[in-house]
């Protein structure tokens, strides 16, 4: 901030769909955000140690604690050095759920004859118009939650990546190693060097070391988690606004789609 770091903290009522039928849909939630401050795995740490022992302080014991960091995918990919348009297609096909199983298991589909006029328009309006044009002839209506504009983002996507010359094999196979990274939090920088090593991703190595740097702070400020830490490289990539460490707290008698914190 221009005066300093700031911290805000907060309670109050929220609202998200029941995981299960005998959740409120309307209940208290507790947090708090801080601006100013440098990224870095001391800072990660420091969040991750107070949310702790908020939950302790409430009389909870977690049962396990889910952690991932979503700066590593993208580093690896970046470390590739390959195309732009074909490393930003798999930057986003991790962020969508399946998104990476079907980048490895097959290329890109090749673009339907019937959707070429919409790569071909020359204004956004008539890309829109022809694809508009499209989904009627072929009788399906348009139902999701992306707009016109992003379908027709994608499409371009696609077919810039398969002009650069597709996903090739290695880079699947990196991907699936990425995709089956699922340990204690205490093995995963060992896990995800083990790749890059293999793969001779030096510049992926930094994006490592801040995930072995921030597991031994955590362990140093609370020894007491580390037998409960996992680790999984494809934790909480849901929503585009997160990007780095992320972390669920799981409490007894609760589903994972329950975290308390």
């Amino acid at each position: 901030g221009v005066n300093g770091p700031k911290a805000y903290c907060y309670a109050a009522e929220a609202f998200r769909l029941p995981a299960t039928p005998e959740d409120p849909m309307e209940f208290t939630q507790v947090g708090f955000e801080r601006f100013g401050r440098d990224s870095s795995p001391s800072e990660d740490a420091e969040a991750f140690a107070l949310v702790h022992e908020a939950v302790q302080a409430c009389d909870i014991r977690p049962v396990a604690i889910a952690t991932g960091d979503l700066a590593v995918f993208p580093a690896f990919i970046d470390a590739l050095g390959l195309p732009r348009v074909t490393g930003d297609l798999l930057k986003s096909g991790f962020r969508q759920e399946g998104g990476v199983r079907g980048l490895i298991e097959a290329a890109p589909a090749p673009i339907e004859d019937d959707l070429l006029p919409t790569l071909e328009a020359k204004t956004r309006e008539e890309a829109e118009a022809a694809f508009r044009a499209a989904l009627e002839a072929r009788g399906i209506p348009l139902i999701g939650t992306r707009s016109v504009a992003e379908i027709i983002a994608g499409l371009r996507g696609r077919a810039a990546a398969q002009a650069a010359g597709g996903v090739p094999p290695e880079v699947r196979e990196i991907i699936g190693a990425l995709a089956a990274v699922n340990c204690t939090a205490s093995e995963a920088a060992d896990q995800l060097d083990a790749i890059a090593v293999r793969h001779g991703l030096t510049k992926a190595h930094e994006a490592i070391d801040r995930v072995a740097r921030r597991m031994e702070l955590i362990c140093e400020l609370l020894p007491d988690v580390k037998a409960i830490c996992g680790f999984r490289s494809g934790f909480g990539r849901r929503f585009t606004y997160y990007d780095g460490f992320l972390f669920e707290t799981l409490g007894a008698n609760l589903t994972d789609r329950q975290p308390i914190a």
